[in-house]
């Protein structure tokens, strides 16, 4: 149990270290692009790392992750959401992640117009 909370805190404090590094403010929050495309790009990035990417669970659209826009590039995003997912010892953990990615071009459903910058699940 105590191994668990631990392991929580740091999760948390990874994606509170994650999010201090980015650049970006309340007016950089994305209201005119198209999130659903943002969200989809995202959730293929995490899955490219980890161990068991076809057991990944994001939620649906109960759980919803925060995009946030770069506020002095347009063309890099933040996304923050949970992921569950098996482990490489099978047992399904839900983790925090963070991708800073890259529109390419104007395209956004195209896997090419988009990159990732930097994947960071759990710690």
């Amino acid at each position: 149990m105590i191994k668990m909370i631990l392991t929580f805190v740091a999760v948390v404090a990874s994606v509170a270290i994650l999010a201090a590094q980015c650049d970006f403010d309340e007016a950089g929050k994305t209201e005119d692009m198209n999130l659903g495309a943002i969200q989809s790009r995202a959730e293929r990035f995490v899955k490219e790392t980890l161990k068991a990417p076809t057991t990944a669970d994001f939620g649906g659209m109960f759980e919803v992750p925060e995009i946030i826009r770069h506020k002095d590039d347009p063309t890099i995003f933040w996304v923050f959401g949970k992921v569950t997912a098996q482990n490489s010892f099978g047992a399904m953990i839900t983790s925090e992640y963070g991708v800073k990615m890259r529109q390419l071009c104007d395209d956004i459903w195209s896997s090419k117009c988009w990159t990732a910058l930097r994947v960071q699940i759990g710690e």
